[in-house]
């Protein structure tokens, strides 16, 4: 039964943690077979889950982050992206961007009027902060 809630939980999840549990599962399933009673099964589940993750965990996580693309925010796209303004903007106003609306604050000298070309420089929090865009 342990077998079967962690493989399902690892296939469902792909999470590293549950296939290392999973290799305790499968030995706790062969004590099963090989007659022992539940509370030795469950003994020897923790016991392997525990040494497998001890010895392999370091090592996939390691090796993983070496091979797996890292994560980037879909805020963070918007970094360097020049759009031209369609309205004036006050010093930290709503605007929308590909649809959706930001809090956006103007980090530049200048005001931002409508025609210009600006430039999303940074985040804080969870505005963005613009700024007018330098002349090509």
């Amino acid at each position: 039964m342990i077998a079967i809630v962690s493989v399902s939980i690892d296939v469902a999840t792909s999470n590293i943690l549950f296939i290392l549990f999973s290799i305790g599962s499968l030995f706790a399933v062969a004590a099963d077979f090989a007659g022992f009673s539940l509370p030795v099964q469950i003994i020897i589940f923790l016991l392997v889950s525990i040494v497998s993750f001890l010895v392999f965990y370091p090592y996939l996580r390691k090796n993983l982050r070496r091979t797996l693309p890292g994560f980037i925010p879909q805020e963070r796209t918007y970094i360097g992206r020049k759009i031209m303004l369609d309205r004036d903007l006050k010093d930290e106003d709503q605007m929308m961007i590909e649809g959706i609306y930001w809090t956006v604050k103007n980090v530049g000298d200048e005001p931002l009027k409508k025609g210009d070309v600006i430039e999303i420089s940074g985040i804080e929090g969870t505005k963005f902060l613009l700024k007018k865009a330098k002349e090509e």
